[in-house]
């Protein structure tokens, strides 16, 4: 059995310390639609209860977030020789529920020196070796073995550095660690407490790991499995770009996805990563994919994240499009824009000015990396002396294809003309 089967929704919550900046969709396969849930006063409990309105409605809930679930193998080591003489926790869920959430074990050091495995939250300070001062107290230096091949920054770090996750992390365990303790639980925690189709077929509300820098990926790329794709996600245009690939997206027209309102993801990374996250677990869940590979899964101490699977963690992460170096999500839009405007103003177009247009790239290499298939939208695009779109057959041809006998020549011309149909 799949690990996917008997989702009936699922919970996209990108999470921060803040919880003014938080953000969730959710996907639902049997509708197979993605909504924005607006809140500004979103908490676990709050996600619970979404959970628990989505079981009655849909069936088993899968609630991802975006903060880490579990602990360095090399720090799992030290937790395991420090337990004074008691029983050693069997997993980091039994660990977590053995702390006080209003101890100093949640309280930050900033030096160094004060670090220990019962204090491991650490501001990043200033200057050169900050972090390394704090990492190589610990084998593997804080690292996860999915953080190692995702690139992710030490889960512990709360501050000093871009992209640190230990705030987000340290609030949620709060929250998790007093829910922990409730007799009665109706949810369960993945992979601490069983195989995922197990937990959702027993609890039918199930919490586990998720991570964004797989998600893009797993949510535009042609075929699964496949390596991870990077996104400057901060950047609006970049979000734009990426937003228009995912409506383009093969999958969600074979499957007749609604993706709903693109506007928050567009607006907001927040947003952008949950959204982002929601289409691509559900792209898995419609294509009966597992959501995480069994050698990404440790049940004991480092958990598991999903999409560690359908996308590669370990594989270089894709930067090029044939043989010209671009980010992939920003040509395709370019080249869906510049389609778009062709064909609405039937005129043709040399490769030479739709390479100028998209950033440089030469003219012999427009048509095989990026109009791709030979197909009457596309063959506005032609040779700069035939006027004719190179080696295409009649019934290929935009029957208005001649009509006008303007072509533009120049990638100055193109964008000018495209702003002034705007």
């Amino acid at each position: 059995m799949s690990d996917i089967g008997g989702i009936g929704a699922f919970i996209s919550a990108d999470w921060s310390k803040d919880a003014r900046k938080r953000s969730v969709h959710v996907a639902m396969p049997r509708t197979r639609c993605i909504r924005y849930e607006e809140s500004t006063a979103w908490d676990l409990a709050a996600l619970l209860k979404k959970a628990r309105e989505l079981k009655e409605e849909f069936g088993p809930v899968l609630l991802g977030m975006d903060l880490a679930l579990g602990v360095p193998a090399g720090y799992w080591r030290m937790v395991q020789r420090d337990t004074a003489g008691g029983r050693p926790p069997r997993h980091f869920l039994d660990w977590l529920a053995g702390l006080d959430p209003e101890s100093d074990f949640f309280r930050e050091v900033r030096s160094p020196d004060e670090w220990r495995p019962c204090r491991p939250f650490f501001a990043v300070q200033k200057g050169k070796g900050g972090k390394t001062a704090f990492t190589e107290k610990v084998e593997g230096n804080m690292l996860r073995r999915i953080d190692e091949a995702t690139g992710a920054k030490p889960l512990f770090a709360v501050s000093g550095m871009p992209g640190t996750v230990g705030s987000a992390t340290r609030a949620l365990w709060k929250e998790l660690i007093c829910l922990l303790k409730k007799n009665g639980r109706d949810f369960a925690v993945w992979p601490f407490e069983g195989a995922l189709p197990t937990l959702l077929a027993d609890k039918g509300i199930v919490l586990a790991e998720s991570y964004p820098g797989l998600a893009y990926a797993a949510a535009v790329a042609e075929r699964l499995p496949t390596s991870r794709r990077p996104v400057a996600k901060t950047k609006r245009e970049a979000r734009e770009d990426f937003c228009h690939c995912l409506e383009k997206a093969a999958w969600i027209r074979e499957h007749g996805v609604c993706l709903g309102d693109l506007g928050p993801a567009r607006k907001n990374d927040d947003a952008f990563d949950s959204h982002v996250t929601a289409a691509a677990v559900l792209r898995c869940v419609l294509e009966c994919r597992e959501l995480c590979a069994p050698e990404w899964i440790d049940n004991e101490a480092e958990g598991a994240m999903l999409l560690a699977g359908p996308v590669e963690p370990d594989a270089a992460p894709k930067s090029e499009v044939g043989p010209c170096s671009a980010e992939p999500w920003r040509m395709a839009m370019q080249i869906e824009k510049i389609l778009g405007y062709l064909n609405t103003a039937r005129v043709r177009c040399t490769y030479k000015a739709v390479g100028e247009a998209i950033g440089g790239v030469p003219p012999q290499c427009v048509a095989p990396c990026y109009l791709r298939e030979r197909r009457p939208e596309a063959s506005w695009v032609v040779n700069a002396g035939t006027g004719q779109p190179t080696g295409y057959n009649p019934d290929q041809k935009h029957p208005r294809l001649e009509e006008n006998r303007h072509i533009i020549r120049s990638g100055d011309e193109l964008k000018k003309r495209m702003c002034e149909r705007r």
